[in-house]
């Protein structure tokens, strides 16, 4: 989705980048071959911890 709303402030020098392609998809076609994994982490307490653990949390359910 598209929606979008303040979070929690990084840590100083630390940016989140949203990147558009160009290439349009329906939410549903997306969600349609995916099966979207049970997170350990909500998004709110993940961007509590520091960037440098977030590779361990964070998964990319359109990869698996």
């Amino acid at each position: 989705g598209e929606i979008l709303k303040p979070s929690a402030s990084l840590p100083q020098g630390f940016r989140i980048i949203l990147a558009f392609p160009g290439i349009r998809i329906s939410t549903k076609d997306a969600y349609n071959n995916c099966t979207p994994a049970k997170h350990a982490i909500s998004l709110e307490e993940l961007v509590k911890l520091h960037p440098s653990e977030w590779r361990d949390n964070i998964v990319n359910d359109f990869e698996q």
